[in-house]
């Protein structure tokens, strides 16, 4: 009940906000009409969770809604009175003095800061309005600024003293934080202060006192995009982790594109590789045909295998970066079936992949492979050995999905040749002395995922690498995003959520109703506490981190593609004694695939003094307009009581069930 309430507040808010009192030029259109309202989702920061966008909306612009703060503080607080009221559409706090107010909106957006205020004549005073805005809550270096004024409306207000009513002409005057030019920033917190007092900040020598501050609000950009996926999960910092991971790719969708950061510190553009999670999270959590073709424009934005084609991309001359676009261009055909993309696409992918195997195993100048020490720290240019070997493996497994991805799209002759390719490098890899010993995480972890490794290999590498808790995260989530994977190849989930809650979870502490960071280590929270700035000042909202989405959808509730587009499909949710529940939804092109399965313990399994292990009853239900495949994890099936899984397909479902 309370976050439905929550939300139509939210939506009451919104309206409130927009009226005529505000005279302030906005870049998009107010929501409209106001969505109507979906499923409560309270593991989720986004203020728009439960808002379904109708099909009417013009999905390709965006949108914006106005919010109040959700906290408000003032320093010293004898300059300002009624401070509370900040929290309401019409406020009314009186400025007195000089001084900082300190406003917490609840949520990380994609905003601007506006406000609205009566009484004040700046010109004269030698009085100004000064904003900042910050991710975390200290100002955000080079994000302070003197307010700039959008006009003003004369207004009436009367007093009376006995018989004698007196008329005074009052002044609104409204007033934005403008950091660059397209307006929003990655917005938590904003300062107001009032500057231009005297030395002894004395009301009474300082001309321009009183006036009032009547509103504040921020103005909300948002993409119409309704959540298409979704996810729960018995330990509910899994479900906040996709839910948060999806928040940050919401943030970042732009007009035609993914944007990498939501901060603007001069990097605010579409990046080749960084995209790659970005838009992997953005087809399990939003799938819909506007996403598709969002996804479909962004690898058109980014493609740099298509000589001559397209501008310069950003950070193509990563080798990794390349690499990566080719993934994200199998991933689009595997969840939207769009066979003539991959057709079109596939000359690029295979001159990007030519251009990486010319050099393979000559340690070229691979220039970047990760923010962590391992892999070179960032730029390195040939880079250390670590990042080679993880750069190799790499290329072994774009080279796979690109065959698997032409023998969907019927291209025999072109997947023959990649299956020779990927199995010649293979066998180069093998044959290196440092194979598999001297590998460590990040190369391991790409080797496991390419099928380099043998099952023994692949054992030995997650018990010497994967399972010490203290070196297992990668500096960035964008790098631990490979790691993850592995795990989950593996068929080791529960040692993938034990990744997830040491690399991603504690970041839901430090960043509540937030996103996912750019960098983040876990020694940062024995002396953080949340909201603080952490070290090296990385971004607050950076969607290279969500691609724990994508791994919760297709390795915890087990979903995935078996032909593009999931004609056919296949299921393995992932539940344990540890893990009893999983439920969701993933998007096709053909309508949701949702899947529930829960663990419960037999009641015919007596408690036993031999150590035998207890044995379990399952239960799933699925649903889905396609047909698709059931399958059991091999430590499940063993432990379950014969007979005693329980599958329900309703009867409009297409699926079919096998284990």
């Amino acid at each position: 009940m309370a976050a439905w309430f929550g939300w139509l507040l939210s939506l009451l808010v919104v309206s409130a906000l927009a009226d005529d009192a505000w005279d302030i030029p906005q870049p998009y259109p107010l929501l409209s009409p106001l969505p109507n309202h979906g499923p409560s989702h309270p593991e989720s920061g986004d203020p728009l969770v439960r808002a379904l966008f109708p099909a009417l909306v013009n999905f390709s612009q965006l949108q914006e809604y106005f919010a109040l703060p959700r906290h408000a503080e003032a320093s010293p607080s004898a300059s300002f009175s009624g401070i509370k009221s900040l929290a309401q559409a019409q406020a009314n706090v009186s400025v007195t003095g000089c001084g900082t107010i300190v406003l917490d909106w609840g949520a990380e957006r994609a905003a601007w800061f506006e406000v609205r205020v009566e009484g004040l004549d700046a010109a004269t005073s030698g009085l100004r309005l000064v904003g900042s805005v910050s991710e975390f809550n200290e100002p955000y270096t080079g994000k302070t600024r003197p307010l700039t004024q959008f006009g003003t409306q004369d207004g009436d207000s009367s007093s009376s003293a006995s018989s004698t009513t007196t008329t005074i002409t009052t002044t609104t005057s409204f007033w934005r934080l403008q950091t660059n030019t397209e307006l929003y920033e990655g917005l938590r917190f904003t300062w107001l202060t009032v500057d231009g007092c005297n030395d002894t900040n004395d009301s009474t020598t300082t001309p321009g006192f009183p006036f009032y501050v009547t509103g504040v609000r921020v103005g909300a950009q948002v993409k119409p995009v309704n959540y298409t996926g979704s996810f729960a999960s018995t330990d509910t910092n899994l479900t906040r982790v996709w839910y948060q991971g999806a928040y940050a790719v919401r943030l970042n969708m732009l007009s035609n594109a993914f944007g990498s950061i939501l901060v603007d510190r001069g990097d605010r553009v579409s990046i080749q590789g960084d995209g790659h999670p970005t838009m992997a999270a953005a087809l399990v959590a939003f799938g819909s045909p506007d996403t598709f073709s969002l996804v479909h424009t962004m690898l058109n934005k980014t493609d740099s295998g298509c000589q001559g084609c397209a501008p310069h991309v950003i950070d193509s001359g990563i080798m990794a970066y390349p690499i990566y676009w080719t993934m994200s261009v199998n991933d689009y055909f595997f969840a939207s079936g769009n066979r003539t993309a991959l057709l079109h696409f596939a000359p690029d992918v295979d001159n990007i992949l030519r251009s990486a195997i010319k050099s393979f195993g000559t340690d070229p100048n691979i220039v970047w492979m990760g923010w962590d020490d391992r892999v070179g720290n960032g730029w390195c240019g040939p880079c250390p050995p670590e990042a080679q070997r993880a750069f190799a493996a790499l290329v072994v497994r774009a080279c796979q999905e690109f065959r698997t991805s032409l023998a969907a799209a019927g291209n025999a002759t072109g997947a023959a040749k990649y299956k020779t390719i990927a199995a010649n490098l293979t066998a180069v890899v093998r044959s290196w002395p440092s194979y598999p010993n001297e590998w460590d995480l990040h190369a391991a972890a790409n080797a496991i995922v390419a099928g380099i490794t043998t099952k023994n290999e692949t054992l030995e590498l997650l018990e010497r690498l994967f399972a010490n808790p203290v070196t297992v995260c990668s500096w960035s989530p964008f790098n631990t995003f490979f790691i993850l994977q592995a795990a989950g190849h593996a068929g080791k989930q529960g040692l993938g959520h034990d990744i997830i809650r040491r690399c991603w979870v504690p970041m839901l502490e430090l960043s509540p109703a937030g996103c996912f960071w750019e960098l983040y280590s876990p020694e940062w929270g024995r002396f953080l506490d949340p909201n603080d700035k952490a070290p090296t000042r990385p971004s607050y909202c950076h969607p290279w981190s969500s691609g724990v989405t994508k791994y919760l959808s297709q390795y915890s509730l087990g979903v995935v593609a078996l032909l593009p587009g999931f004609e056919t499909f296949v299921a393995v949710p992932y539940v344990s004694p540890r893990h009893r529940r999983v439920s969701g939804s993933v998007p096709t092109p053909y309508g949701r695939v949702s899947i529930r399965a829960e663990l419960f313990p037999s009641q015919a399994d007596p408690v036993r003094s031999t150590g035998r292990r207890k044995q379990w009853k399952l239960r799933i239900e699925i649903e889905a307009s396609v047909r698709g495949k059931l399958g059991l994890h091999d430590e499940l099936a063993a432990a379950l009581v014969p007979e005693s899984l329980v599958v329900v397909v309703p009867s409009s479902s297409s699926s079919s069930s096998s284990s």
